[in-house]
């Protein structure tokens, strides 16, 4: 019985040319979606054709915009040709030009330890910045982006409505405020999950490009007034988007002074969306997290 045995291995050995088999090894990688955006997850899609696969071990690396991937085989000792297919998730992307990288090592049955260099694929695409419109009145507008900006500089961010000649100031919860008209800016940023009170000669559009916000990222309140950003994409009124501070709430106002008041149990803003900022006052420090328990 162990002859056999024995017999068998060697038989399986000899029928399995490794320089043969690698040199058949084809690798293709994809990207999806082919044109993806700061809001989308970028899954790489590994395809191709090789002996039977009995095993995997792969690993990933992001270093800046360059993406690493060692993918390496234990390949089969039965010659089966066969297609193989496996994706990854490498989630969100700060905007920019990527590449991403794919060696694949091939290991032969006998010898799992002993991996040579079979192939190489190289994919670059780019991620592009989302892109955040905020309608604006003449007049006072009480607005927030759901959209962190590449440049948060606030000259440059309202340069466009400065070069119109529309803008006459942006003020921030503090009371911080930019006059282009006097040149004078103490505003050290835009800041994502603050709203801020605009003020136009007419109707105009802001338009913020940078990195979506997830709609369940955490916003600190302060004791007393915030103003702060609306991210969900849906809508929502004020009693479910507010309830998870529900019982330190003391008010909630629009940019219009429509207010909901808990204690009060009265409501009169409308479905709150994104885009617009939102006046809070709070009994303590407390964590915002939209439409949460």
């Amino acid at each position: 019985m162990k002859k056999r045995i024995f017999l068998l291995a060697a038989l399986l050995i000899l029928s399995f040319s490794p320089g043969d088999g690698f040199a058949q090894v084809r690798l293709t990688v994809n990207i999806s979606p082919e044109q993806p955006t700061a809001f989308d997850d970028v899954v790489a899609t590994f395809s191709g054709e090789m002996n039977a696969v009995s095993s995997w071990n792969n690993s990933f690396a992001i270093e800046g915009e360059r993406i690493v991937c060692e993918l390496r085989a234990v390949l089969s000792p039965l010659a089966v040709w066969l297609p193989f297919q496996f994706s990854h998730n490498f989630g969100r992307l700060e905007p920019g030009r990527y590449s991403l990288l794919a060696n694949l090592y091939c290991a032969a049955p006998f010898v799992p330890e002993d991996f040579q260099f079979v192939r190489q694929a190289v994919v670059q695409f780019s991620v592009t910045p989302v892109s955040a419109v905020l309608s604006l009145a003449e007049g006072w507008n009480l607005v927030s982006s759901w959209v962190e900006p590449e440049d948060n500089d606030i000259p440059s961010l309202m340069s466009g409505l400065t070069d119109a000649g529309v803008l006459n100031i942006i003020k921030d919860y503090t009371g911080r405020f930019y006059c282009p008209r006097y040149e004078f800016n103490n505003i050290p940023g835009w800041s994502i999950g603050q709203g801020y009170f605009i003020n136009v000669t007419r109707n105009a559009e802001l338009e913020i490009c940078g990195a979506a916000v997830e709609a369940d990222t955490p916003i600190p309140l302060q004791s007393g007034w915030n103003m702060v950003a609306y991210y969900p994409e849906a809508e929502a009124e004020a009693p479910e988007a507010f309830r998870n501070i529900r019982d330190a709430l003391r008010l909630a106002k629009d940019g219009a002074g429509h207010f909901y008041s808990p204690a009060n149990n009265f409501n009169n803003i409308p479905s709150l969306h994104r885009g617009a900022g939102y006046q809070v006052n709070t009994a303590e420090e407390v964590v915002l997290i939209w439409g949460a328990e």
